[in-house]
């Protein structure tokens, strides 16, 4: 007896929600994107892209959002779609109440501005991307120029370690160089601060722009070049705090154990 009741209680429970479920799913198929909300969740900091380009990047490509079902738009084809602009790193796009369609991005953060043997110019973010010069935005970050030629086609390449490195001679390993070097200065604040722009001289070696004092800081090669920055900010705080930072015009760090100061 018990067991029939309890059947003739969850018939009819059954038969609802089979209804309701049918009833959502056809209002979810039925329901329109009527308004789209983007978000640059950056934008304070970095303006490679705006939310304009954003809308004209998916009318480029003819993609159907305004006034069609929600279920025929493809969020994860659009999302690829937005990664591949040059200047987005990552995008995460989702639908809410009411059919509206909502856009995340991020964008690329740059470490540095490149300006190469041919005077071509770029940036290269924190992961190895390449982003090419704006005409909205310049960001704040060390300038490198000099003899730099790179073992890829800057207009053609969207990252810098899509390369075979290993194969690469001393002067197509420079652009890995500067990367290496560069990181390492954006992440420590004092010379962040300090060093501003680096010229590769036609030995492939790096020459540091500092922005306090007049002197030139010979830093020779990639080799030993956290060791080289303990040394320089050594002289820094004992040397030239004491004795003055307009003593010297150059400072040569390309010798092990010694830092040869030139009046």
């Amino acid at each position: 007896m018990k067991k029939l009741r309890f059947i003739f209680v969850w018939i009819p429970i059954l038969g609802y929600l089979i209804i309701i479920s049918g009833f959502i799913s056809g209002s979810e198929e039925d329901l329109l994107c009527n308004s789209v909300n983007i978000n640059i969740t950056d934008s304070i900091t970095t303006k490679f892209i705006y939310k304009e380009d954003i809308i004209a990047l998916l009318s480029q490509n003819n993609h159907k959002i305004l006034g069609h079902p929600v279920n025929n738009i493809d969020l994860k084809e659009l999302e690829k779609l937005l990664i591949s602009h040059h200047a987005i790193k990552n995008s995460e796009l989702y639908i809410t109440e009411k059919g509206k369609l909502n856009i995340e991005i991020i964008q690329h953060k740059p470490v540095v501005r490149i300006i190469n043997r041919k005077n071509k110019g770029y940036y290269i973010a924190e992961d190895g991307s390449i982003i090419p010069l704006s005409k909205n935005f310049s960001p704040f970050v060390i300038v490198v120029s000099g003899h730099i030629a790179e073992p890829f086609n800057i207009r053609k390449t969207n990252n810098i370690m899509d390369i075979d490195i290993g194969r690469l001679n001393k002067k197509e390993k420079v652009i890995y160089d500067i990367f290496q070097l560069v990181k390492y200065i954006s992440q420590d604040e004092f010379w962040n601060s300090q060093i501003v722009q680096i010229y590769v001289n036609n030995k492939y070696e790096f020459e540091l722009i500092p922005r306090v004092g007049p002197h030139i800081i010979e830093f020779g090669g990639i080799s030993y070049f956290k060791e080289k920055f303990e040394k320089l900010e050594t002289l820094y705080l004992e040397g030239l705090n004491k004795n003055g930072w307009n003593k010297y015009t150059k400072l040569n760090l390309k010798f092990k154990n010694q830092i040869v100061c030139i009046k």
